[in-house]
């Protein structure tokens, strides 16, 4: 928005108002562009009127449409011109104009900007609009049944004399249940030929990497978003670690040690005889290959937590079940109190 200086100079601010498009980016008879925030001086800027809370008024937008707007509340209105490419476009610059920062709801633009309220301020409270907003975020499908829930186990806890304070193990077993909405960080570490594109083939239950007998075969980083047991994870299978003189492999084994180290939990994978890769942390030591007939009596199998056969799926369901509870015990998902979220951090904070 505009305003001038004492010396008359004109000056510019950011609006305290962000836009959102709540409808898909492809043409349709009508999309929806949702406004929170100071919205006042933006719709009368946008449209010449500003509706009552409540209200639902037709509007022209400038000289761009002719479109609807439902005033929500006193945050947040929606208007809803034609869908067509070009107007929502030309909607988007005239909000530019008038400083409005544009954000998605579940990104970090609007989060540093809006209250869980703004953004879904179809919600009674702020801890009902956190669980919507882990509704529209969540990853796996065990999520759903906790999060529908969640407003049940929060009226218990509401109701009860004394209130139970929240603990801090309250707190740690929420951390862990948001790996259902976003997901864990699993890599995957071993020495050539140890059969990690195999075993991500086989998690995914079809071909996402190359796999094969010969050493090094894969190169880069490969990783895949797949689901274990309902927990859906992002698996990392790096390339195999060793020395190298070839740059591109060099820059690979990089990017595998960055990997490693922002990963939530480490897998090191062998095969009978090749022992176990180096690595500055190793969290479940899994051996493949287990359908070989010198697996048994390897040091490998000794040493290994689990034994695997890629090949022919063996130990592949007790590969899931462990590394699901590794990350989300199921004392976690049947804990009968309410889910803590984590705090809310959507301070309305404006530059």
């Amino acid at each position: 928005m505009t305003g001038s200086t004492e010396d008359g100079r004109s000056s510019t601010r950011r609006s305290r108002c962000a836009s959102t498009w709540t409808t898909v980016s492809v043409p349709g008879p009508i999309a929806v562009l949702q406004l929170v925030g100071e919205i006042e001086p933006v719709l009368q800027r946008v449209a010449g009127r500003v509706p009552d809370p409540g209200q639902v008024i037709l509007a022209r937008f400038g000289d761009i449409d002719t479109g609807v707007i439902a005033r929500v509340n006193a945050r947040v209105a929606l208007l809803m011109p034609h869908g067509g490419v070009r107007i929502r476009e030309r909607l988007s610059n005239l909000l530019h104009e008038c400083q409005v920062l544009h954000a998605e709801p579940s990104f970090q633009t609007a989060r540093s900007h809006l209250t869980q309220s703004d953004l879904y301020p179809e919600a009674d409270d702020e801890e009902e609009a956190a669980v919507l907003e882990a509704v529209a975020r969540a990853a796996s499908p065990i999520a759903m049944p906790l999060l529908l829930r969640q407003a049940a186990r929060l009226a218990e806890r509401d109701r009860a004399a004394p209130r139970e304070p929240v603990t801090a193990d309250d707190f740690a077993r929420g951390e862990r249940l948001w790996r259902l909405i976003e997901p864990a960080r699993i890599a995957v570490i071993g020495r050539p030929n140890a059969g990690k594109s195999s075993l991500l083939n086989r998690l995914a239950e079809f071909d996402l990497a190359l796999s094969g007998p010969e050493p090094g075969l894969t190169r880069d980083a490969v990783s895949a978003r797949i689901e274990l047991d309902g927990l859906v994870v992002d698996w990392f299978d790096t390339p195999g670690l060793r020395l190298s003189d070839d740059p591109i492999e060099r820059e690979a084994q990089t990017i595998a040690s960055s990997l490693i180290g922002a990963a939530d939990l480490v897998v090191s994978l062998a095969e009978p005889g090749g022992g176990w890769p180096d690595a500055p942390r190793t969290h479940l030591r899994v051996l493949n290959k287990g359908d070989l007939p010198e697996a048994s009596a390897s040091r490998e199998a000794a040493e290994a937590d689990l034994v695997v056969s890629s090949k022919t799926g063996d130990g592949i369901a007790a590969l899931v079940a462990r590394l699901r509870e590794m990350l989300l015990p199921q004392a976690d998902l049947d804990h009968p109190g309410p889910w803590i979220l984590p705090r809310n951090a959507l301070a309305a904070e404006w530059e």
